[in-house]
């Protein structure tokens, strides 16, 4: 078997691996935590998420 060339810390295409360390179930149980019964909270925690993804 041929093995793959060192990409220098990027993944698959040349593409840099992920940095998010958030996993799928943890980003649920922050949602879930949030408050959703709240609509004043939702709307926070919408917000905050949002924000928190355009800052990577």
């Amino acid at each position: 078997m041929e093995e793959l060339p060192d990409l220098g810390g990027q993944g698959a295409f040349g593409a840099p691996e992920s940095t998010d360390p958030f996993t799928p179930r943890s980003r649920h149980l922050v949602v879930v935590s949030g408050g959703l019964g709240d609509p004043s909270s939702s709307r926070q925690l919408a917000d905050r998420l949002a924000a928190a993804a355009s800052d990577r």
